[in-house]
């Protein structure tokens, strides 16, 4: 049995730009640098975290490869993977929003911008996604949005006298609920985000059945975004995000060890949206984030001691720049940075002799992140938008097909079109 404790990044970094809602798709927005970008990029690509804004963007359909939201909270992409996406307007207030991939979502990522250290699992938390359905509704002072996703797999197996078999379901079940203010010439959107993720394993062994690991995890996310116009076209975009997430389980052997755990993340920041002129806009933004998670051991052999570890990862401070450029009426050009300095901080201790276990004292480390994002936005006749993200490798060393270097193609791409 597989026992080892994950730690997930604080994906707290990136880029942005000023789009155009008529061609917004996430390789559009990965290609100036994802991350809190999703929030602050003011695009479509948002309703994945704050369902309000669906309404403002309706009509529409696309495909990607490489790079689209595998869900409503977790920005995800690379080469591989496949998504869909379908809005419908059944009356101006009304926006239906259908979302399908063939991603796979772990149960460790209620706060997609800052989610901390992961829970301890068998190693099979995994589950393939079933389908989003995002509702967007504009009551004319408010916009409301509702979103749920689903992700689920079973297997079942059974030996030929039938008396042994094993079902192994993990099911990640994420709702989220939005809603958007006009306050003055700002604008201001919150959405509240509840999952539940649940990768059971059971065996049968003619004998009543056997638990072989039984894990939960829940968590809650909160966030806010405002949009505030200063000096003419230019506009701050602050925003805040909190999230907690529970965990325990159960993973057998010869002794049946116990897990509880608690885990937190904050992540706050703003960006400050230049537009200095027709089809040019520069984006700089800083924030800060932290997240946090304590994970208590108790051994099915009582002969071993309880033991509990915390683990932090903090950005202090992240920063970044995205520019987006018009070059003509077909032809954008996207490219952006950032830069992350993070600390984290390992805390073991020995909870039954209420002491720091001997020769595992805390520990710590230091480290800059540093990324690049480039890429390119073609508007082609009849509303119809490619947008593609480009590995910045290719600058030095070429592309990946041709070096053989990087894995797959190095380039995701996405094809979209306004009804």
């Amino acid at each position: 049995m597989r026992r080892h404790l994950f730690t997930t990044a604080l994906a707290v970094a990136t880029l942005a730009m000023f789009t155009i809602p008529a061609s917004a798709t996430q390789t559009r927005i990965n290609s100036v640098g994802g991350g809190v970008k999703n929030i602050t990029v003011l695009d479509e690509a948002n309703i994945f975290m704050l369902p309000a804004e669906l309404v403002k963007y309706g009509t529409w359909a696309g495909i990607e490869i490489g790079g689209h939201v595998s869900d409503f909270n977790n920005p995800a992409g690379g080469n591989g993977a496949t998504s869909f996406g379908f809005h419908y307007n059944f009356n101006p207030t009304t926006v239906l929003a259908v979302y399908g991939s063939n991603m796979s979502r772990g149960t460790h990522s209620i706060d997609g911008v800052s989610q901390g250290p992961g829970f301890p699992s068998d190693g099979d938390a995994g589950a393939t996604h079933k389908g989003s359905v995002m509702l967007g509704l504009d009551f004319g002072s408010a916009r409301l949005g509702i979103g749920l996703g689903v992700w689920a797999d079973s297997t079942y197996s059974q030996d030929d006298t039938r008396a042994d078999a094993t079902v192994e379901g993990p099911l990640v079940i994420d709702f989220t609920i939005g809603l958007g203010v006009a306050i003055g010439a700002s604008d201001l959107d919150m959405a509240l985000d509840v999952y539940f993720g649940s990768p059971t394993h059971f065996g049968d062994k003619g004998d009543g059945g056997e638990v072989l690991s039984n894990n939960s995890e829940f968590g809650v996310g909160l966030l806010g975004r405002m949009t505030i116009p200063f000096s003419g076209p230019h506009e701050l975009v602050p925003f805040l995000k909190v999230g907690v997430r529970l965990n325990n389980g159960q993973l057998t052997g010869d002794d049946q060890d116990l897990f509880d755990g608690f885990g937190w993340g904050l992540n706050l920041g703003m960006d400050i949206r230049l537009n200095l002129a027709e089809g040019i806009t520069v984006q700089p933004g800083i924030g800060f984030a932290f997240g946090q998670e304590s994970v208590q051991t108790t051994p099915g052999n009582q002969d071993l001691n309880i033991t509990k570890v915390t683990n932090g990862e903090h950005a202090m401070p992240y920063y970044n720049l995205a520019v987006d450029v018009q070059v003509t009426d077909w032809l954008d050009i996207r490219f952006g940075g950032s830069q992350e300095i993070v600390f984290k901080t390992n805390e073991p201790f020995d909870v039954t002799d209420a002491q720091i276990p001997e020769g595992q004292g805390p520990s710590g480390e230091s480290d800059v992140r540093h990324k690049l994002t480039t890429g390119v936005g073609i508007q082609m006749p009849a509303g119809v938008s490619l947008d593609i993200e480009v590995a910045t490798s290719w600058w030095q060393s070429g592309p990946y097909f041709i070096t053989g270097t990087g894995g797959g193609f190095g380039v995701s791409a996405a094809l979209s079109k306004d009804w």
